[in-house]
């Protein structure tokens, strides 16, 4: 069984996208009303979020929940 953190081009799309706008995750985490830790697991694929919570982060950031590709 392999130890390695599963690859998600959502996350890393999302991580890409804060990162062209310039804004911190505590500021995005604040703009969304969620906690900086939660949105850092997702980017950081550190743990499995749930659906609500991809789907909120993608929303703001203007991509499909599913690929990752703009929305």
């Amino acid at each position: 069984m392999s130890t390695e953190p599963k690859h998600d081009s959502v996350a890393e799309a999302a991580r890409k996208a804060l990162e062209q706008r310039g804004m911190s995750v505590r500021k995005f985490a604040d703009r969304i009303g969620m906690k900086p830790d939660t949105v850092n697991d997702f980017l950081h694929q550190r743990r499995e979020t749930r659906r609500s919570t991809r789907f909120s982060i993608c929303r703001e950031l203007g991509l499909n929940p599913d690929t990752g590709h703009a929305a």
